[in-house]
């Protein structure tokens, strides 16, 4: 499967499965988010979460963590802290260029 990984400087083509199946890659990447992806880009469609487990899955991952859970990154202003969340946010999805 292959995707586009952008920043605002740069922008390649990767195989997204094999960055996702290695741990090693992106270590601060959420294990439980990680084996999400994994399981709904399954080649064979049997292993996808059905949409009602997909939806109790998310649905625990954003409103069942908390700050602690993102150790460092968690904490003001870290990557997973909620201003820098906000900005994201607001920046790449309320304000982006369509």
């Amino acid at each position: 499967m292959g995707g586009l990984i952008c920043s605002r400087q740069y922008t390649y083509e990767t195989n997204i499965r094999r960055l996702l199946m290695d741990p090693k890659r992106y270590r601060n990447l959420d294990p439980d988010l990680r084996l999400l992806v994994q399981r709904c880009i399954a080649i064979d469609p049997l292993n996808r979460p059905r949409l009602e487990e997909l939806m109790t899955l998310i649905n625990a991952g954003a409103f069942n963590k908390s700050a602690a859970d993102y150790g460092e990154a968690g904490q003001p202003g870290g990557r997973e802290s909620d201003e820098r969340l906000r900005d994201i946010v607001s920046t790449y999805m309320l304000s982006a260029d369509v």
